[in-house]
């Protein structure tokens, strides 16, 4: 949450304390290549407290060994291995039909004409969706959205209607192999008993 915050008006949220001149080129911004970074809450461990991308990578480790405990504890039964993807996508869908609602009612109007002034945001400018003229227009925009979020097939990670959920379809696609794969190693032993030691021998 911190970075989210931040990154808006700080350009040292993405960069570790005392990044040398010749790694700022190829790893920086253009416009950052010259910024000081030499802060103390750069530092260590100390920037853990409002970096982005670790908690990301720690939710997907703690996710994927909830999800893939009870497929492997229920072992034969392929039936209580089966996913529950109302869990993983009802807050997404309620979340963004509920930004559609706001969008609708012009509620991040005021938002707009701030984020796009850099004088208030100077460095990212979080995206407002558009509103769309009628309600049934704007609601099927909606539905085209989250039907694309859904898609197991179609990698579409930026929901306009709430750019922070882009880790949803990752998640949802993700646990769909931890689910299937030991479903079918499951009915499938001798398969898997083949290969295994076609490869070991």
């Amino acid at each position: 949450m911190n970075y989210h915050i931040l990154y808006a008006y700080r350009t040292e949220v993405f960069y570790s304390y005392g990044i040398p001149a010749s790694a700022a080129i190829s790893c920086t911004r253009p416009e950052d290549v010259h910024s000081f970074n030499r802060w103390p809450h750069q530092l260590p461990i100390v920037h853990l407290a409002y970096g982005g991308t670790w908690p990301i990578s720690v939710f997907y480790i703690i996710s994927g060994l909830v999800l893939s405990f009870k497929p492997l504890h229920v072992g034969n039964s392929a039936i209580g291995a089966s996913p529950a993807p109302l869990s993983t996508l009802g807050p997404p869908i309620l979340a963004t039909f509920v930004s559609m609602v706001i969008i609708q009612a012009g509620g991040f109007e005021h938002g707009r004409t701030i984020s796009s002034n850099p004088t208030w945001v100077p460095v990212i400018n979080e995206i407002h969706y558009k509103r769309l003229d009628p309600l049934g227009l704007q609601i099927l925009d909606w539905a085209h959205k989250i039907w694309r979020m859904l898609h197991v097939f179609w990698r579409d990670l930026q929901n306009q209607y709430d750019v922070h959920l882009w880790t949803i379809p990752v998640e949802f696609w993700c646990s769909l192999a931890i689910f299937l794969i030991p479903a079918y190693l499951t009915v499938k032993p001798q398969i898997w008993k083949v290969l295994l030691s076609y490869l070991c021998q």
